[in-house]
């Protein structure tokens, strides 16, 4: 590094600093994945859901309803007609616990966020469908995040900040990936 002027060696440091030591890492558990826009022709179902969320609130309930909707796969998507729709879709979503270690929050708080904290959101998407058909089937998907809580990477924190967000987004499109290489999209 002696080539490099101060300037060059803060940013290699900032960049490599960045890489080994980021506020939140996916647990990768689940493959990234990108749904595919629907064929034109492809007569669209309609869905009924309906959403058990245990901890994760109303925010994860609209993140998946959104990525349902930005699928285009469906025709309608409602919790409120059971009738009417082509496939039944009963979803849970859990968040596993926080698996800090027992006093790490303690020891970091007195030492002024200068001891690193450290830990490890599960998530749990459990999901049964079925259709007009007959076909049925349950998918389960697990993925996690470990969050790194330090003084020095409070500055990565904006890059860092929907992880978690990012990883649940991926668990939903990869039950809609999943539900379309089954079938369930087929004519019903």
């Amino acid at each position: 590094m002696k080539h490099l002027s101060k300037g060059s060696r803060l940013i290699v440091f900032v960049i490599t600093l960045s890489i080994v030591t980021g506020c939140a890492i996916s647990g990768g558990k689940v493959p990234r994945t990108k749904l595919t826009a629907p064929v034109e022709d492809q007569a669209k179902p309609t869905l009924f859901y309906s959403i058990y969320s245990w901890e994760w609130g109303e925010i994860s309930k609209e993140e998946f309803l959104e990525e349902l909707r930005k699928s285009q796969y469906f025709k309608n998507i409602t919790n409120d007609s059971l009738d009417q729709a082509d496939i039944e879709m009963y979803v849970t979503l859990n968040k596993g616990p926080n698996s800090i270690p027992e006093g790490m929050g303690y020891f970091s708080g007195m030492a002024a966020g200068m001891i690193p904290e450290w830990g490890t959101d599960d998530y749990i998407l459990e999901v049964r469908v079925k259709n007009k058909i007959g076909l049925e089937k349950e998918y389960k998907l697990e993925d996690s995040v470990t969050v790194v809580i330090w003084l020095p990477l409070f500055v990565f924190t904006p890059f860092t900040w929907n992880t978690d967000k990012n990883v649940r987004r991926n668990m939903y499109r990869n039950i809609i990936q999943q539900m379309y290489e089954d079938g369930f999209m087929g004519e019903i």
